[in-house]
């Protein structure tokens, strides 16, 4: 009888390390899946690609977004976005990349930065 409950406890005991650790494996798929949702593109509309000095460069306009009340925020906004889309400036834009006359290197780190600010999540 003592062997029994022995062996149901440790068998409960191996059950619930069971369990935890699944529940561990799916915190960390979801995890991984917010991840993927959040660097990939959601939608054709969300990528803009610009020509920087000859070099194109290409990201989410989610990215250009992601701080509230900046000029880029502001230029790529829903409003202002479907309003482009409606002139037919957005077609334009797809077809032929935004041309800016900046630095390719500096225009590149700011990406960079905006998308390193996406995938880290931080409040701004």
């Amino acid at each position: 009888r003592s062997s029994d409950l022995n062996s149901l406890s440790q068998e409960e005991k191996l059950l619930n390390t069971a369990k935890e650790e699944l529940q561990r494996v799916k915190r960390n798929l979801e995890k991984e899946q917010d991840f993927i949702q959040r660097v990939s593109a959601q939608s054709p509309n969300d990528i803009v690609s610009f020509d920087v000095k000859g070099t194109l460069m290409t990201t989410k306009r989610s990215t250009l977004r992601i701080f509230k009340g900046s000029p880029l925020e502001r230029q790529f906004d829903d409003a202002t976005w479907h309003e482009q889309d409606r002139k037919g400036m957005q077609t334009k834009s797809k077809s032929r990349p935004i041309f800016v006359d900046h630095d390719l290197y500096c225009f590149g780190k700011i990406l960079d930065q905006l998308r390193l600010k996406v995938m880290s999540k931080e409040e701004y």
